[in-house]
């Protein structure tokens, strides 16, 4: 199956704080990936970094955004982007959330037992029709449930379990 997202030696510092260290994951479409870790782990940084809403230190990340004509490399902010850019750059998000690929962050939370259930069906059902998804969760038994691979992020560093 055809590799869909591929990060490379991924890294994420804030000021003296490294919150990503080395970060190297190939994901393929109609899979689902789980990421686990503790609150500040960097499970959102490095969401964040696959969608380009924030710019990692290093590493390279073949995604969606050279699609769009955006720079994944480049170190500017996002709020410095013209609206050209901003314009682009909700085009790459909505191209990876819509038609190939969903990266979610805790989707479960806050929801009842039976909003819990439709989210699971919706995931199986989106992963038959072959999209990548890549979840957040604190919900080990969601985890296990819904993921075919599960990674866990332990002091910026990513461990299959």
């Amino acid at each position: 199956m055809k590799t869909t997202l591929n990060i490379q030696h991924l890294g994420k510092s804030f000021g003296d704080q490294t919150v990503l260290k080395d970060i190297n994951l190939s994901l393929e479409a109609g899979k689902i990936y789980g990421i686990e870790g503790y609150n500040g782990s960097g499970k959102s940084v490095l969401f964040k970094c696959i969608c380009g809403l924030m710019i990692p230190d290093k590493g390279y990340l073949f995604d969606i955004m050279r699609k769009v004509g955006l720079d994944p490399d480049s170190k500017k902010p996002v709020d410095k982007y013209s609206l050209g850019m901003k314009q682009r750059l909700g085009i790459a998000q909505a191209i990876m959330g819509n038609p190939s690929i969903l990266i979610l962050d805790e989707p479960m939370n806050g929801l009842d037992k039976q909003g819990v259930e439709d989210m699971r069906n919706l995931f199986f059902e989106m992963k038959k029709q072959g999209k990548l998804i890549l979840l957040a969760s604190h919900n080990k038994y969601d985890m296990e449930m819904l993921c075919d691979e599960r990674f866990e992020i332990e002091k910026g560093e990513l461990k299959k379990i």
